[in-house]
């Protein structure tokens, strides 16, 4: 999974250097303004259904075609919705504006056409995701090619909004032709475990949409209360940091099997493993945002040109939110395994309030800078400081400070969570 992101880490940074140079920061602005409203709806079309499909597929291993079957179902109905939604609500806020509409249109499209990643999830809990790595590396590789034909015949912004959706329907239709290959049972849609899986996902929807929409408030604001170039010089910060974390999601994606397993099995190898997880975020994140707080001038001019220049401040704070957010979604693998889920859709509902605050008073003053100081603040305050205040949380947190003091650290076991040097019948 690792080496899969790194190319297409290489291959993005460079595509997406070209394009935001191409577009400059006011059209680059534009795409990201909209793309915000498909990430704040991403939760809905979801339905929390990711959050639970790994354990699903341990607990209930002859029923997989089935679990899978009807989470694909769920995910097109809901994001046919959401796809409608998103475009209405471009048009009400932006008085029809015809390029936002348009724009709103190709980019959101993909949400409909990302249903079939629930497949993903099923290579996953197979530790098979080489598969997976090598569907999403040709999909990418083909909207990449897009993306340099239409910087080559310079086509307009609409051409770049609807990048999106063509490396997803790429992805869907290859996803779909390999389970067909290796599938034990076929897909099925079930009423029945539709229910069941809506009863135990419903707390994640909420918490998701809170998470989207703290995520995304500050690109909204800032188009609110400034303009189009603001939302531009943020979105490229944002970017770089964004490039990264690939390394991250694959740690957790990696142990969250792992750790599902032992705690089943055995309670002192579960709490072990999550010590290790965490400070796996921590340190990589902390050696990341090292190199970019020292490096951010030369690393913001070289990539994205000179008249980006006001990302730089702007990088050097938002390149330590990445811990704190990654952290949040390990602790997501503790309150799967201890039932603790109800509390996500309340932390959620703190950080979208916090955010919304916070923006509000830093980005009239500082601008996107402001909104990186806003985004960094509600991560530490909804990741780390709050459920140190909640008993029940607690524990997670305080794995988190054992972590970052590097306290009872094997680093051999380290080795074989994240690597998955287990056996697989263990």
């Amino acid at each position: 999974m690792i080496v899969g992101r790194v190319f297409q880490m290489v291959l993005s940074f460079i595509i997406t250097m070209m394009t935001a140079r191409y577009l400059g920061p006011s059209n680059y602005g534009i795409i990201n303004y909209i793309s915000s409203f498909s990430a704040i709806f991403a939760p809905i079309c979801t339905l929390g259904l990711n959050d639970i499909i790994i354990k699903e597929l341990v607990l209930d291993q002859e029923k997989d075609g089935e679990t899978v079957g009807t989470m694909i179902c769920m995910r097109l109905l809901s994001s046919s919705m959401a796809f409608i939604s998103i475009v209405g609500l471009v048009a009400c806020l932006n008085k029809n504006n015809k390029l936002y509409c348009t724009i709103s249109m190709l980019q959101s499209f993909a949400i409909i056409l990302n249903s079939m990643e629930t497949i993903s999830y099923w290579y996953q809990y197979k530790l098979e995701s080489k598969k997976v790595t090598f569907v999403s590396s040709i999909a990418f590789v083909i909207m990449s090619l897009y993306r340099v034909w239409i910087l080559v015949e310079q086509k307009d912004v609409r051409w770049f909004a609807a990048a999106s959706s063509i490396v997803a329907l790429v992805e869907a239709v290859l996803l779909f032709l390999c389970y067909r290959h290796d599938r034990q049972h076929n897909l099925s849609f079930s009423i029945i475990r539709a229910r069941q899986l809506l009863s135990r996902s419903y707390h994640y929807i909420l918490s998701g949409l809170m998470v989207a929409l703290y995520g995304q408030m500050d690109k909204l604001m800032l188009e609110h209360y400034l303009n189009e170039a603001e939302v531009g010089y943020y979105s490229a910060a944002l970017q770089l940091c964004n490039y990264w974390p690939f390394i991250l999601l694959a740690i957790i994606s990696s142990s969250r099997t792992v750790i599902i397993r032992d705690y089943e099995k055995d309670r002192c190898k579960y709490i072990e493993h999550l010590r290790y997880l965490y400070a796996a975020v921590i340190w990589i994140g902390i050696l990341v945002g090292v190199v970019l707080s020292v490096f951010a001038r030369r690393v913001i001019t070289a990539s994205f040109g000179p008249s980006f220049e006001p990302s730089i401040n702007v990088l050097r704070v938002i390149c330590w939110y990445t811990i704190f957010s990654y952290l949040g979604m390990a602790r997501m693998v503790f309150m799967l395994c201890e039932g603790l889920q109800s509390y996500e859709k309340y932390l959620s509902f703190c950080g979208a309030i916090l955010n919304m605050i916070l923006n509000f008073l830093f980005i009239k003053h500082f601008g996107s800078l402001g909104a990186a100081m806003a985004t960094l603040l509600t991560q530490v305050l909804v990741n780390f400081l709050i459920p140190l205040l909640l008993p029940r949380l607690r524990p997670s947190s305080l794995l988190m400070i054992d972590a970052f003091l590097l306290r009872g650290m094997n680093f051999r076991h380290l080795k074989e969570l994240l690597f998955n040097r287990k056996k697989r019948n263990e």
